[in-house]
């Protein structure tokens, strides 16, 4: 392999260990979905309750996230008994880069970025389900806000 895509912490830890960084993930693809919550619709609507609670504490943390970078680090590091450098220049970099929307709401340009990469991987993703408004409902969302 000649390169990997490495996400924070990891890419902190790499270039520690000696591997060179070709750059940030983010300038070669600035709209992608690394991380997205997804259920079924029927046990969505089963469980609307606790999927508004989920989506509530999610928005809460990226609120907090925002507002004070370092101490999201403090207690990322002590939960995880991850390096706490580590931890304060991740959350860092994704307040200053925006990489979490602070609304959680997926961007139609980062779905359809993500649908692309998967089709040129081979991952089969064709279909009616393969468009943002196809396979997604934000009424969860907006309940959690």
């Amino acid at each position: 392999m000649d390169a990997a895509i490495q996400l924070v912490p990891f890419n902190y830890m790499a270039e520690e260990a000696g591997f060179s960084s070709l750059g940030d993930v983010d300038e070669f693809g600035p709209d992608f979905l690394f991380c997205a919550v997804c259920t079924r619709l029927s046990w969505a609507n089963a469980h609307a309750k606790q999927l508004t609670g989920l989506l509530r504490a999610l928005r809460r943390g990226t609120e907090a996230l925002y507002e004070d970078p370092d101490g999201a680090a403090a207690t990322i590091s002590s939960e995880t008994q991850g390096n706490p450098e580590h931890a304060r220049r991740a959350c860092r970099d994704l307040v200053a880069k925006k990489a979490i929307p602070k609304d959680l709401a997926v961007g139609s340009a980062a779905f359809a970025a993500t649908i692309d990469a998967m089709m040129h991987s081979r991952i089969e993703v064709g279909g009616p389900k393969s468009s943002l408004s196809a396979c997604t409902d934000f009424r969860f969302l907006a309940a959690a806000a």
